[in-house]
């Protein structure tokens, strides 16, 4: 019988039930009973000290009891089962695999071979420029497109492999396309015709569709997928203007989560430190503008997507105002595939070292959407008032922090430098106080609990191992309720709440739940709204996330810390992100940081402030909706005052 996949080990494990069964019959009515007897602290601390109470919270024991809850709820059971019906065995996942590997292989190979081709000098000096400057290059005929394409290739090929950062990549397509563009310069008596990012290499995030690669939205039995034919709506606005997608960049399985790891590409790795993680879940594309293996890159963002990954590896990024920008093209769940993803606004945008990149994109796309996709309004890109806006003309709110969890040192820091920086212009400052910002955090978790999201994501695994971050959420949606709920008790009273909050949010599985928490989050919509407009605030500055990089595999434990990069998309509002600096060996003390809970959520960020010297910090800038433009001329202004330097192209 071929090995079929499991929560945590072997599904033979899981499915073990003598222990667990043991463990009820004998001990499930003391526990119970020893609730009802509880009148000191003393015998709380002395109950959960017991060996009992830890044999209980143990991982096996809970699987054990995830697993026994299958059989005897027939609800869960019946789907799960038919689920497994259709599961691909280990050897049949490993030769999909294998059978994708080897096809990219030759690809890598082929890059690694033409390198030869360019001078050390000219791949120094294209990979020095921001795209804009590189195709104003190329059509001055310092570098030919073919040149300019093999060194990206070469570089994703070697450093994007290496790192995990790149999935599917085509050069051999692309290569003869570089040359037919140059073929068309040498044609073209006014070079200044030629499109905007004439010969420009550029990558794009996996889950969008672009002709030539494979999209698998990190599943690996979508390996075998046939590559796609077709563009979606943002890339072929882009390929229109002279660009060249040759790559793309790696995603966390289904998704949904702020690392980007799955079983078919691996985990990718922060180039500025290998044991953290890059975000998620446009990860990969953070790590390749970090790197420089393409021009610029093209990521989505649905709660932070684009911006946490742009500020855990130091490039700017930007999210429009969802309602202009068509997504037409994208593979993956959305808010109107999902209910419990209807209030919250995915976007698609650009992600580049360069700030002036970016706005060179956004001028590219807005408005052009209309042209292949219907949904999308024809608001063209406003000069105007791209002109107009500075920072001596706009108020600026200060969002500093989540209640339910201090920033760490870094972030606190680089946000007062910044706040001062712009006061000394005398531009006005507005701290924002008293917003339902961890309340909106809370219900963003809910959300993400939403029965269909893990009920799609388990189906699309085929026998596939689920991430952590995965896990998390099935082991507590296939638990007795009776279980979930002693669990809770029991870590409040050990004084674990952030731990028991997170059972809390999970365990909801039900649809009509789930309507209550969507109407919450529009009465906290509603009040951030009124907030801004009684407040008269054209600008947020905040950060992303309560700490710069994090360890591989805690992204699933941090999710509920969200509120912050989740604002922009539940309010529809354009957003980026700017990298401000490094964090400092000072920063980088892990005993300095405090919080009042001292519980595993702790540990993780302290975990990562030990290894974080010398990792970006970044912060989030935010307009109101509508108003991408303004937006971004005062990220441009900001990112001037800071002239950050990734200096990892090398």
């Amino acid at each position: 019988m071929d090995q079929q996949v499991s929560f945590d080990g072997s599904l033979n494990a899981a499915f073990d039930f003598q222990r667990s069964i043991k463990l009820i019959n004998s001990n499930l009515r003391l526990i119970f009973d020893n609730f009802t007897k509880l009148k000191s602290m003393d015998y709380i601390t002395k109950f959960t000290e017991s060996s009992l109470y830890q044999q209980l919270y143990s991982n096996k024991i809970y699987v054990g009891l995830a697993a026994l809850a299958l059989f005897i709820g027939k609800r869960t059971l019946t789907p799960y089962l038919a689920l497994r019906k259709d599961y691909l065995s280990k050897s049949q996942l490993n030769a999909i695999k294998q059978q994708f590997y080897q096809k990219r292989d030759k690809q890598i190979d082929l890059a690694k071979k033409l390198i030869k081709n360019v001078s050390q000098e000219k791949q120094e000096q294209i990979i020095s420029v921001s795209a804009v400057q590189l195709a104003k290059d190329i059509k001055d005929g310092k570098f030919t497109c073919e040149e300019v394409f093999i060194t990206y290739a070469y570089r994703a090929s070697t450093i994007g492999v290496e790192h995990n950062l790149i999935c599917d990549i085509d050069v051999e397509t692309n290569l003869s396309l570089a040359q037919q563009k140059d073929e068309i310069f040498r044609s073209t008596q006014d070079k200044s015709s030629l499109p905007v990012f004439f010969g420009v290499p550029i990558t794009v995030k996996e889950h969008l569709k672009t002709k030539g690669l494979l999209s698998s939205c990190g599943y690996v039995q979508f390996a075998q997928r046939p590559v796609e034919n077709v563009d979606c709506a943002f890339v072929q606005l882009l390929r229109e203007q002279g660009a060249i997608p040759f790559a793309n960049t790696n995603v966390p399985q289904g998704l949904f989560a702020i690392e980007s790891n799955n079983n078919l590409y691996g985990h990718s790795l922060n180039p500025f430190n290998k044991n953290l993680t890059v975000g998620g879940s446009s990860g990969g594309e953070g790590g390749a503008q970090a790197t420089r293996i393409s021009a610029f890159g093209i990521g989505s963002d649905s709660l932070g997507s684009a911006r946490i990954p742009a500020a855990f590896c130091g490039v700017h990024s930007f999210k429009g105002t969802g309602k202009r920008i068509s997504l037409k093209g994208r593979l993956g769940l959305t808010g109107t595939e999902l209910g419990g993803f209807k209030d919250i606004q995915t976007s698609i945008g650009p992600m580049s070292q360069f700030v002036e990149d970016i706005i060179e994109i956004e001028k590219i796309v807005l408005g052009n959407f209309n042209k292949i996709d219907d949904d999308s309004p024809p608001l063209f890109w406003n000069e105007k008032l791209f002109e107009e806006t500075s920072l001596q003309n706009v108020k600026i709110g200060v969002i500093r922090r989540l209640n339910s969890v201090p920033n760490v040192a870094a972030i606190d820091n680089a946000l007062n430098e910044t706040i001062e920086k712009l006061k000394s212009l005398g531009c006005q400052i507005h701290e924002m106080e008293g917003l339902p910002i961890d309340e909106m955090s809370i219900q963003i978790q809910k959300l993400l609990a939403t029965p269909g999201v893990q009920l799609i994501i388990f189906k699309m695994l085929r026998g596939d191992e689920p991430l952590d971050i995965h896990k998390l959420f099935l082991n507590i949606k296939f638990t007795p309720q009776m279980i979930n709920d002693l669990k809770i008790k029991l870590l409040e009273l050990k004084g674990l709440y952030r731990e028991a909050q997170f059972i809390k949010l999970a365990k909801t599985n039900d649809f009509i739940t789930h309507a209550t928490e969507q109407i919450k989050l529009e009465a906290y919509k509603k009040q951030m709204q009124q907030y801004i407009r009684d407040n008269k605030i054209d600008i947020i500055i905040s950060p992303v996330t309560p700490f710069t990089a994090i360890p591989h595999n805690s992204g699933g434990d941090l999710l509920q810390f969200l509120g912050l990069a989740g604002i922009p998309n539940i309010l529809d509002q354009p957003s980026g992100v700017i990298p401000i600096r490094n964090v400092t060996a000072e920063e980088a003390d892990p005993v300095k940081y405090k919080d009042q809970y001292q519980d595993k959520y702790t540990q993780i960020i302290r975990q990562s402030i030990q290894q974080s010297t010398g990792i970006p910090v970044g912060l989030q800038v935010s307009a109101n909706t509508w108003k991408d433009e303004v937006c971004l001329k005062i990220m441009k202004e900001i990112s001037q005052l800071f002239k950050y330097n990734c200096n990892l192209s090398g």
